[in-house]
């Protein structure tokens, strides 16, 4: 046991100073583990798992990607119908468009008619006041002749 307290105190210094020789560590690593009989039987550790826990954790593994799987289905499935619906959409903005377009056209024309339509009416006043003014004329000239005669 004494000598086991100085290689100890050795290792860690060492190890604290920084220099550790593996060969050192793996023999005090190897001395550590207690030595199994062949009487007593082997324990699985950590890293040798039975085979059925193996498969056993490969199925969890499988139903957990299956219904990832399907979760994947459905997203492509929602995202195919959003596909179609923007498709529709671009088709139905397009009609829009045009409807736009073409009542934008008929919107100038009509403007234009008004621009037209505002001359008009006062050419016709004008045409009016001259008319009653040769018609003043003409029933003067009337009473006139009839008073001639």
């Amino acid at each position: 046991m004494g000598k086991d307290k100085k290689r100890r105190s050795r290792e860690s210094s060492d190890r604290e100073s920084g220099k550790v020789d593996r060969k050192k560590e793996t023999i005090s690593n190897q001395e550590a583990r207690p030595e199994i009989n062949s009487d007593q039987e082997k324990v699985p550790t950590i890293a040798e798992p039975f085979n059925s826990e193996l498969l056993a954790y490969l199925k969890k593994i499988d139903t957990i990607m299956d219904s990832i799987e399907k979760r994947l289905n459905i997203l492509e499935q929602v995202e195919r119908k959003v596909n179609s619906f923007e498709s529709e959409l671009k088709k139905r903005l397009m009609v829009v468009d045009d409807i736009y377009r073409k009542l934008g056209d008929q919107v100038v024309k009509v403007e234009k008619k008004t621009k037209s339509i505002d001359f008009a009416p006062s050419q016709v006043n004008r045409r009016l006041v001259s008319w009653r003014n040769r018609e003043i004329i003409y029933k003067t000239k009337l009473c006139i002749y009839n008073l001639s005669r």
